[in-house]
């Protein structure tokens, strides 16, 4: 009787990344939580659409911004979707790995043949998945509910798509690697405090908000650029469509032409570039770091 012997694959990331996708597929709530969010989005995009912003304080002056304008779908994605995006971010991240030791099934994961590398990256790539395919969802919703406001109100300018795809990419998924790296990396090392990771880094990121402001009355602008939520852009961009609106003769009709052109944004691409990286390090480091087994005394 011949023995046929079966060659065992290495486990690798893309594997593990593959398991916890199908996991996460067949969750019967996936689809209706991101269906939620969606209407969520949209419902917030509907509610603030435009705003008003001063070209002269001192003389009282503003001029409507509108979300559909090159400048506008930058507003929109700077001023209410990463508010909103950055505080879910660590919730769909930081249990990645911590949710196997609060279900009791890691010790027994751990005596398979799969690596730490290929465990801990492969659920860090399925966690950064999802948060991009909810990033998608945000990014469709909005823009769906622009095109709504462009066919329902007069003189609501058509969704400008190039400028919210560079905006997207520039803004959002950095965004979405920082604090999804951040928040995975530390409930990776502290399964037990996961929880307090997510409350640590909500809260952080609501603070951002406060620093960049008093950063940029103290001067400090680089922070404006190296910072994740981006909130400083606004501050930097509107002198800009300010100056071009006073250019061409402050009227209704320049104001609109002046948000129609993208502002240049290549100032920002290093600092999202780099923290980004920063932030990869980190899921490198809980990768090195991750014991396999708990000590027990």
């Amino acid at each position: 009787m011949s023995e046929e012997v079966v060659a065992r694959q290495p486990v690798t990331p893309m594997s593990v990344m593959a398991w916890e996708l199908r996991r996460l597929v067949a969750d019967r709530n996936a689809l209706g939580l991101l269906g939620g969010l969606g209407v969520f989005f949209a419902a917030v995009v509907v509610f603030k659409h435009e705003w008003l912003l001063p070209v002269n304080d001192a003389m009282r002056q503003f001029i409507p911004v509108e979300g559909t304008t090159a400048f506008g779908e930058i507003y929109v994605i700077n001023s209410v979707l990463l508010v909103f995006f950055g505080l879910l971010v660590p919730f769909l991240t930081a249990d990645a790995v911590a949710r196997d030791r609060g279900r009791r099934v890691h010790e027994l994961l751990m005596t398979s043949c799969v690596s730490r590398a290929a465990y801990v990256w492969g659920r860090f790539a399925a966690a950064l998945f999802a948060v991009l395919v909810t990033a998608v969802v945000m990014a469709v919703a909005s823009q769906i509910a622009l095109f709504a406001m462009h066919i329902t109100e007069a003189n609501f300018p058509e969704p400008n798509l190039g400028a919210f795809v560079a905006g997207w990419l520039l803004l959002i998924v950095p965004a979405a690697i920082v604090m999804g790296s951040i928040s995975f990396s530390f409930g990776t090392l502290w399964p037990r405090f996961a929880t307090a990771v997510k409350v640590a880094l909500v809260l952080g990121w609501i603070g951002l908000s406060f620093v960049v402001d008093i950063g940029h009355n103290l001067g400090w602008t680089w922070f404006e650029y190296w910072n994740p939520s981006s909130t400083g852009m606004v501050l930097e961009l509107w002198p800009g469509i300010v100056a071009r609106y006073v250019a061409s003769g402050a009227t209704a009709a320049s104001a609109l032409s002046a948000q129609q052109q993208l502002p240049s944004l290549s100032a920002w691409v290093v600092p999202h570039v780099g923290i980004s990286l920063i932030a990869l390090v980190l899921v490198a480091l809980a990768a090195a770091r991750f014991g396999r087994f708990q000590r027990e005394l």
